[in-house]
């Protein structure tokens, strides 16, 4: 899946950082967790079997794009709510 992060902050994700307006692809399993961590709050995107869940905490929200990218899947984009 590829993530977009469209907050003011650094992201981290599975041990790395993702700054602001930067994406990064991350491989994904039939059934998996990625924790979204920043100073916002945490988002939890669970994948089963192919379809993404999103728990969101604090400021912080993961939602899912309308459109497929050039990859044939939907892109993960994390924003703020302030």
């Amino acid at each position: 899946m590829l993530l977009t992060n469209k907050t003011p902050v650094t992201l981290e994700i599975l041990g790395k950082e993702l700054k602001p307006n930067e994406s990064q692809i991350v491989t994904e399993n039939r059934f998996n967790k990625v924790i979204v961590k920043s100073e916002l709050g945490i988002c939890i995107i669970s994948t089963e079997l192919g379809k993404h869940h999103f728990t969101n905490n604090g400021s912080i929200v993961a939602s899912e794009e309308e459109t497929e990218n050039r990859h044939g899947r939907k892109s993960i984009i994390i924003s703020s709510l302030q």
